[in-house]
Parts: structure tokens; sequence; C-alpha cells
């Protein structure tokens, strides 16, 4: 079984056949350490005050309790930080694969069908229209499915839509490598 990191360098290494950027813009150095500095506020907050309450009741048993929730808690919007930030990733499509940043890598041998999808009205997953047009659903084999989240598509949220000839190229590079698009 490969890592994230070890399937985004065997993708990247063959030959690029399509590139989609995201709709979204990429988040600015600024951003990143507004969020990074957010991160680590909260965490030592949260720390601080369980490990004040569990003092305050005299049960010294339960003090480790408040850095180990603030770890998992920076861990867990580390995590989505990260996943948020990856949007300034293009959607790459290569001869071995499909990418779009550290956390979307697919092998072909590893993709069952797709779909594309229209999304508009309330199925979009930002307020202004950037949200609304037409992307994309992946099934991999295995019961896990690593690009369908409890919200759908990562695709949309990453802000991955394609045009009329996006979608053209995308059929052809599916069919190319015999994957069938689900109905």
């Amino acid at each position: 079984m490969k890592t994230n990191r070890q399937k985004r360098k065997t993708i990247l290494s063959g030959e690029m056949l399509a590139e989609i950027s995201s709709r979204l813009p990429p988040p600015t150095k600024a951003n990143r350490l507004f969020w990074r500095i957010f991160i680590v506020f909260v965490v030592v907050a949260i720390s601080a005050i369980f490990s004040i309450t569990t003092i305050s009741t005299k049960q010294m048993g339960f003090l480790w309790i408040g850095p180990a929730l603030g770890l998992m808690l920076g861990l867990l919007l580390g995590y989505v930080t990260n996943w948020v930030f990856a949007r300034s990733y293009p959607l790459v499509f290569t001869t071995r694969g499909i990418t779009a940043g550290p956390f979307i890598n697919e092998l072909w041998e590893d993709i069952e069908n797709y779909r594309l999808n229209k999304i508009e009205g309330l199925e979009r997953h930002t307020i202004s229209k950037i949200g609304i047009g037409t992307t994309m659903t992946l099934f991999n084999k295995g019961l896990w499915q690593r690009t369908i989240g409890k919200s759908g598509s990562v695709f949309p949220i990453q802000g991955y839509f394609f045009d009329e000839q996006q979608q053209a190229d995308i059929r052809r590079i599916f069919q190319e490598h015999g994957i069938t698009e689900k109905v």
C-alpha cells in the first residue's frame, strides 16, 4: 500500500494529460499565518482552561486530559486548515493517475468509475456563484471512498469545476484508461 506522498510522486512522474485550476482563490501568506496562530491560541486556551478547572476541583488525576485534548484539537484543526490550503494545487490528470495536492491522489488502477455532477442551487459549497457548475465524483475500488466525504465529493469543496471542453477531455481521458462513467 502506497502512502499519499508516494502516490503523488508516482502520478506526477507520468506525462501530463490535463491540468485544471481551482476556482477558489488560494490562501495568502497572511491568511495562513493567521490560521496557524489561531490554532496555537485555541489549543493553548483549551489546555489551560481544562487544566485550571481540574486543579481547582482537586482532581489531580485528570490533569493530563487538558493537554491531551488540546493536542488532539490542534491536530484536527491543523488537518482541516491544510485541507483548506490544498486548494492552491491544480487538479492534474497524468498517464499514471489523478492528483490534486497532498490529499487527493488516485492511480488509474485504483479508480472503479466516475461521475460528472452538475452543482447548482442549495447543493453548492460556497455562498457565491463560484461553487456552481459541473464537477466530478471519483469512485475508487474497495470499501473506503477516499474522495467522497460526508458532504459529498471533495472536488466541488476544493473548487474544481469544468467547462464543456474540459468535460470532453476528462471523458476521453477516462475512456482511454478503461474507466466508465457512472450514471
